[in-house]
């Protein structure tokens, strides 16, 4: 429950905090490190540093002594003949040694420090010290190294025949203190020991100097961090925060604004393009569907009204009037079909719209085109109307794509039909088929090895103003509005044709110059039983 709770407060902060959060954090994580790297590193450099300063008078003073024993040719330790005759008392400076010279041990003391003498069996010999008391120094000595301390022996192991020295730090009342043992030889026989304890009050100092430091650094920079994260990261997000003010006042009736683009190439100018194509792409759809809902209204108002008036008509006048009832009738069923029709082309459109279809079974092309001219021949001929003639291009053997029959044999009639319409009865409309016609290939069929067969119905008719090509496709565009409702268009044609052929996998293109004629290609999936 805790856990969720946690998540779910964290998921309900602003990217902003977190951003800042996370810098922070991160960042004290590091000067965390860092301080404590900085601080251990430096103490125990500096007790290094000590300890071989230590070392190196505790050697001279253990040299002394050798040195002296071997000039006087004493072989004994420490305490010969010089124990019993001076005493040495802990309230103040004594220095005692074989010489009766008690100013040079003092000549190696330093503020804060102690040394201390002492034969083999731990009888102190000689001391000097400054701000450390002998007895609570002596009394720590025997705690850390125990009751064996002082003893015959020294309480550390002794490897060949170099020096070898004892190091620890005590705590005092006034301190710490680092103390050092370093035993005596003389021709390899342990003759005594050398104690020296140094106050690390400075080093302490120092050390408390630069922990305070450290935290207090550490401290500002977490400040600035957090101050200069948060000031980034708004900064940074201000784009985004641009996005949703003005995505907030995007609605349908304000489908023109744009979201300010930066001129940077990071991940927010990309989202804010992103926003703009996607907006661009909403105002197109939204224009396309009011279009298309007034062009549909009025379609259909047209046939609508005839219908309601030459009903109403039939209502008054042909009960009586056959003349009048045979009219009516013909007109309410002229238009009740233009009305059904344009339903169907309505349906076919949604239904289609977007979907790519496959097909297992190929359709062959020359049998749907030789098809396709026959009807309109024979419609012409019944009909007894001039039109114009119908050509046909294409080779004997049999060429097999990938479209439904239905559908193909429906883009040649919408194509033919506009074609024979537009077309004085002088004029000659050509169907064209061509193999292995690569030049307008999608980038997935040419990875896909696919080839694609190409069809052209072209005419020598009227033609088609430049103006009115870019918009031929549109649902219910008509190049002459008024001529094409008398020939019975709905607009709807070259739409359905498209619908059709691009979800095949094809493409359709219109070329036309006005007076000269127009010609349309479009291109769909050869299929692979093609016979050559």
């Amino acid at each position: 429950m805790f856990r969720r709770g946690r998540k779910k407060w964290f998921a309900s902060i602003s990217i902003k905090w977190k951003l800042t959060g996370v810098t922070t954090l991160s960042l004290a994580c590091i000067l965390l490190l860092f301080s404590g790297v900085v601080y251990f590193t430096s103490a125990q450099t500096m007790l290094r540093s000590q300890q071989q300063i230590l070392q190196s008078k505790a050697k001279g003073i253990a040299d002394y002594y050798k040195n002296h024993l071997q000039d006087n040719s004493n072989h004994g330790d420490l305490a010969s003949g010089q124990e019993n005759a001076n005493p040495v008392n802990h309230t103040g400076n004594a220095s005692v040694d074989v010489q009766d010279d008690p100013s040079w041990i003092q000549s190696y003391q330093s503020e804060g420090q102690i040394i201390e003498i002492r034969s083999k069996q731990g009888t102190i010999r000689d001391v000097a010290y400054e701000g450390i008391l002998p007895s609570e120094f002596d009394h720590k000595l025997l705690q850390l190294y125990g009751s064996s301390f002082g003893k015959d022996t020294i309480p550390i192991s002794k490897h060949g025949l170099s020096d070898n020295s004892n190091a620890a730090v005590m705590s005092l009342n006034r301190g710490r203190i680092l103390s050092l043992l370093t035993p005596i030889y003389d021709k390899d026989r342990y003759i005594g020991m050398v104690i020296i304890g140094q106050s690390l009050e400075q080093m302490d100092e120092y050390l408390t100097s630069l922990a305070w430091l450290l935290v207090l650094g550490s401290i500002g920079a977490l400040a600035l961090a957090g101050i200069g994260g948060y000031v980034f990261a708004r900064t940074a997000l201000r784009p985004v925060r641009d996005i949703i003010d003005t995505v907030k006042q995007i609605n349908i009736k304000h489908l023109d604004q744009r979201v300010p683009v930066m001129k940077t190439n990071d991940e927010i100018a990309l989202l804010a393009s992103t926003c703009n194509d996607m907006l661009e792409r909403m105002e197109r759809s939204v224009i396309q569907q009011n279009q298309f809902v007034a062009d549909a209204s009025h379609e259909l108002r047209t046939p609508l009204a005839m219908i309601a008036g030459y009903a109403s008509l039939l209502d008054r006048w042909g009960k009586n009037d056959e003349a009048v009832r045979d009219m009516a009738i013909r007109v309410l069923v002229k238009e009740s079909n233009r009305l059904r029709n344009l339903a169907n082309d309505l349906l076919q459109l949604a239904d289609m719209d977007g979907k790519e279809l496959a097909l297992d079974t190929p359709t062959d092309i020359n049998m749907v085109v030789s098809e396709t001219v026959h009807q309109f021949t024979a419609l012409q001929d019944a009909e007894s109307q001039a039109g114009p003639t119908l050509l046909t291009n294409i080779s004997n053997q049999n060429i097999m794509a990938s479209i439904r029959e239905d559908h193909l044999k429906q883009v040649l009639i919408i194509l033919l039909d506009n074609a024979i319409k537009h077309t004085s009865s002088t004029g000659t409309v050509e169907i064209l088929v061509e193999q292995n016609f690569a030049e307008r290939n999608s980038r997935k069929q040419m990875q896909q090895g696919c080839k694609m067969l190409q069809i052209t119905v072209r005419d020598n008719g009227e033609g088609i103003p430049q103006e009115d090509l870019p918009r031929i496709f549109d649902r219910f565009y008509r190049a002459d509005k008024a001529r094409t409702r008398e020939r019975g268009g709905s607009g709807l044609g070259l739409s359905i044709a498209k619908a059709i052929v691009e979800s095949y996998g094809g493409q359709i293109f219109l070329n036309s110059t006005l007076g000269a004629g127009t010609s349309v290609q479009f291109t769909i999936p050869e299929a692979i039983e093609t016979i050559h």
